[in-house]
């Protein structure tokens, strides 16, 4: 990466990070407070919640990711095959299909 895109990056991440709250955003003591103020089982449920959502949705993005990488390496796999059994000596190359088309 160059120094330029590097620095523009920095420059990207800093000014979304500099912002103003929002309206309904909440601050830690609130919800601290809310927390304490929440019955047993109320706690006990989120906690649950979390333990439960937080693996359920790290195994599908997981999921998702290989899948990628596995069409990604069929194709380059099709590429090379139909490159070295072509008969004209001309190079397979990937296009990238935006929206079904070239």
């Amino acid at each position: 990466m160059s120094p330029l895109l590097l620095g523009l990056a920095v420059l990207v991440a800093v000014a979304g990070s500099v912002t103003e709250p929002r309206p309904g955003a909440r601050t830690p003591a609130q919800i601290a407070t809310r927390i304490a103020a929440a019955s047993p089982w109320g706690r006990i449920g989120w906690l649950a919640a979390v333990f439960v959502a937080a693996p359920l949705y790290a195994t599908g993005v997981a999921t998702r990711a290989a899948l990628w990488l596995t069409l990604i390496g069929l194709s380059w796999t099709a590429c090379v095959l139909t490159t070295a059994l072509a008969m004209d000596g001309r190079a397979v190359r990937l296009a990238r299909m935006a929206g079904g088309r070239a």
